[in-house]
Parts: C-alpha cells; sequence; structure tokens
C-alpha cells in the first residue's frame, strides 16, 4: 500500500501526521523503498529524538548531527532517519534546519513527526530541498482507504475494496496490515476477490494478531491494551497469547543471526509470501537489542505459566499485564544511535 512511492531520490524527505501508527507504517514504507536492495547495517542510521529531557534530546540530536554531516563510506548513499521532531524546541531545532539547508551530498535525511507542532524552519526547508510526505488521514476516510487500495501491489475487485472499507471502519491502521497478509498468500499482482479477503477479516469486531503487536512495538501501552481486549472479546485468550509468544521468540531467533534484509530474516524464520512482514520483526529485533528481546521472552514464559494454573489471576488480566509489560519494554530509553 505504498503511499509514498519513491520515483526520484530527495536529499531530504519529512513524514507528518497525526496518528503514530499511520506516521510509523508511512516511515517503514519510505526507507524501505528507498534503500531497496542496499544492506540496512551499512547505510542505514536511525535516530530517536523525542526523548522528554532536554539534556538526552541534546545528546540524541548531537549524534543525529554527526550522522548527517558524515559522507557515504563504502556505499553510495547513507540514510539518516530522525524520529520525534516535535519534541524539539525551537533553538534545539536550529543547527538542524541548517544542516537541511545545507544537505550533505550522498546524505538522505529521512524525518518524522505526529501531531501539528514542529520547530519552525523544518518544514520549510523541506520543502525547499526535498518532498513532504503527509500521512494524515484527513475528513474523507472512504477516499484515504480507496487511493491506498489503489496503490496496493496487488489489485482487489470493487465489492472486496468495500467489504474492507466497512470492515475497517474508522481503524485504518489495520489496513497495512491486511495488505502485508494479502500480498503474503496471495503474492504481488494478484486480483483479490471477495471471498479471498474474508479470511482474513475473521468475525465483525475481531482484529488480526499483527493489530496488538504494531503498538506494542511502538510502545504505546493504551493503543496495545484497546487492540488487545477487542482480540480477546473476538477470539479468546489462546489466539492471543501464541501470537505475543511467537512475535518475539521469531526475534529472538533474528537477534544475532547476521539477517541484512527481510529476505534474509524470511528464511531464518521459515515465512513464505512477501518478505515485509519478516523485515519488520527485524528491524524490531535490532530497535531492541539481545537484552530487551530476551526480557520479552522471559515475560511470555511468565505469563504462560500464570494461565497454566500459576496464578488466581484470570488469563485476561495476565494478557494484560503482560501486554503493557512488553509495551513498556519497547518504549523504553534507545540509545541515541541505532544501527540497523
Amino acid at each position: 500500500m505504498a503511499k509514498a512511492v519513491v520515483k526520484e531520490e530527495w536529499p531530504l524527505y519529512f513524514v507528518k501526521g497525526d496518528d503514530e501508527i499511520l506516521v510509523s507504517q508511512e516511515l517503514r514504507r519510505l526507507i524501505h523503498e528507498l534503500i531497496g536492495d542496499g544492506d540496512p547495517s551499512l547505510c542505514l542510521e536511525e535516530h530517536e529524538l523525542g526523548f522528554e529531557k532536554m539534556q538526552d534530546r541534546e545528546m540524541a540530536l548531537g549524534a543525529m548531527l554527526d550522522a548527517a554531516r558524515t559522507a557515504p563510506f563504502l556505499v553510495p548513499r547513507r540514510y539518516v532517519v530522525a524520529t520525534g521532531l516535535g519534541k524539539l524546541t525551537a533553538d534545539e531545532a536550529r543547527p538542524l534546519v541548517e544542516i537541511l539547508n545545507d544537505p550533505v551530498p550522498g546524505v538522505i535525511v529521512v524525518m518524522a513527526s505526529v501531531g501539528g507542532r514542529t520547530a519552525p524552519g523544518i518544514t520549510k526547508a523541506v520543502e525547499a530541498h526535498g518532498k513532504v510526505i503527509n500521512a494524515a488521514v484527513g475528513k474523507d476516510k472512504k477516499s484515504w482507504v480507496v487511493d491506498h487500495l489503489a496503490s496496493a501491489p496487488l489489485k482487489i475487485d470493487a465489492k472486496a475494496g468495500q467489504l474492507i472499507i466497512e470492515h475497517l471502519g474508522e481503524d485504518l491502521s489495520r489496513l497495512e496490515g491486511l495488505l502485508e497478509m494479502l500480498i503474503s498468500t496471495y503474492g504481488e499482482g494478484s486480483v483479490i476477490s471477495t471471498a479471498q479477503v474474508e479470511p482474513f477479516l475473521g468475525h465483525q469486531g475481531s482484529i488480526p494478531t499483527w493489530d496488538l503487536t504494531d503498538p506494542i512495538d511502538a510502545g504505546l501501552i493504551p493503543e496495545a491494551l484497546v487492540a488487545l481486549n477487542r482480540l480477546l472479546n473476538s477470539s479468546g485468550p489462546y489466539r492471543v497469547f501464541p501470537a505475543l509468544h511467537s512475535h518475539f521468540t521469531d526475534m529472538l531467533a533474528l537477534d544475532g543471526s547476521g539477517a541484512n534484509s527481510g529476505t534474509d530474516a524470511q528464511q531464518i524464520l521459515g515465512m513464505r509470501g512477501h518478505p515485509f512482514p519478516a523485515e519488520k520483526k527485524l528491524k524490531q529485533a535490532r530497535r531492541l537489542g539481545g537484552e530487551r528481546i530476551a526480557r520479552g521472552v522471559q515475560l511470555c514464559a511468565e505469563a504462560e505459566l500464570a494461565m497454566r494454573g500459576g496464578s488466581d489471576l484470570e488469563d485476561e488480566v495476565v494478557l494484560e499485564v503482560l501486554v503493557a509489560r512488553l509495551a513498556q519494554l519497547a518504549g523504553g530509553r534507545r540509545p541515541a544511535t541505532a544501527r540497523g
């Protein structure tokens, strides 16, 4: 559902919107398009700038600025990604704006921000030298879904498209995961009918498991708990727990595996179809690191013991605690510089 297909490479990109999940999805899609077959461990550097403490922001911004000033080595282009720009004050953003107005050849700066506030000069610099990508849905949600279905690498017939629109309702962040699953199952270029879509929608009100793991990976505790409750209402606890457990054990398998691409990760995990779901797991594994992944697996194991009679708590309560802890784990402080 590549809304931002990269036909021409700019030195600057800025993804903005009001929904954190949609902005994150658009950012991941853009990075995937830009890097292509490149090796992320050599050409990609990611920086989170949205820390609450000024000292933490200054350290993270300093590392990001150093990366943006460093010319490519061993690769034709380097991609420097910065998220959380909405936290920067005007004074903090001033050196960033200076770099944006004088891009280093071969260095592509990709930024993302959620919400309306962005330090003065950032958008203006990108408009002058690069491309602004608006991930906001706007008032016409149906047109937004139709546009994304039309740009997907498979053909959704009219009736199937209408079914998807009706089923998604206001929860538009589910569209990407649904399309990923359809691509993985039927392959790019396939013509998708209503009968092919229906098995992936589940019962009315249910959600696919990636709608739970996505907010967990983003560290969004309230959103993850909402998704959990919807999934529990439609499918029960014994669909939820295996999804959480396999999500973290997959990342454990990828950690230190040497995988450099979605295709590599796909082979290691034995997944079929499009490599993007495996690529998402690989990127999250790199972001978390081995220690936090191992802790996630441990939390899942403790929850499983509790659900097998090791606790007096109801299974649903055990899962609520587990999901909150996993999201908190994923949303914990990251290193200022993270490779891959």
